[in-house]
């Protein structure tokens, strides 16, 4: 059986032929939290950036972007997209868990539909580092998927000890997903430093953070 790293490179060997793709859910709040927390060339970072579609976006608006995520290919898929596109951005590879920054050098972070795709514990250290390598006055944005996602595939998955799914057979084999509810996500990041929580039309969760 394949693990979450093979799925999720071959995941983004395929996202990089459609390097454009974009939910327009996370569009949209990146977009509001782009208006509402960063100024032109905040220096950012794209924590499990993927294929990089929100990475572009902040360098679009004329961040100082910076991307990691732990497989090849999704690397590989940002420095292409940004070199022809003619954008400016650095990408590294890296577990989210360890970022691969020093304390306080970026002025705001995003990990957009990824901390519910690892275990508890994998969150818990990412949050932390998120925290560690942003400002005390910068802002973290994050989001979940909608709790119910993938339903009718709870027969192709294995519940770990934490309560993430682990599929073993199917086209998702190697993917872990926790179905957080909207209470969990608030005792993972702090009550204390969520400063909203909101909700996109297909049911995610919108969270922006200190």
């Amino acid at each position: 059986m394949q693990n979450a790293y093979e799925y999720w490179e071959s995941h983004f060997k395929t996202a990089e032929t459609d390097p454009c793709y974009t939910s327009p859910e996370h569009a949209t709040c990146l977009e509001r939290f782009q208006k509402d927390y960063l100024h032109e060339r905040s220096r950012i970072l794209d924590l499990a950036c993927g294929s990089g579609r929100n990475a572009r976006y902040l360098a679009q608006q004329g961040g100082d972007v910076y991307g990691v995520d732990f497989t090849r290919a999704a690397i590989t898929a940002c420095v292409r997209s940004f070199q022809n596109q003619s954008l400016k951005g650095a990408f590294i590879q890296a577990g989210i868990d360890a970022i691969p920054f020093c304390n306080d050098h970026f002025d705001a972070a995003i990990c957009v539909a990824a901390l519910d795709h690892v275990t508890v514990d994998c969150a818990q250290k990412a949050l932390f580092e998120m925290r560690r390598v942003t400002t005390g006055k910068g802002m973290i944005l994050l989001t979940f998927d909608h709790p119910q996602t993938d339903d009718d595939k709870l027969e192709q998955a294995e519940v770990l000890q934490d309560g993430t799914l682990l599929f073993v057979r199917g086209e998702y084999q190697g993917m872990l997903f926790r179905r957080y509810q909207d209470s969990e996500i608030v005792q993972l990041v702090g009550k204390e430093d969520v400063i909203s929580f909101e909700y996109g039309k297909k049911g995610s969760r919108i969270i922006v953070c200190r």
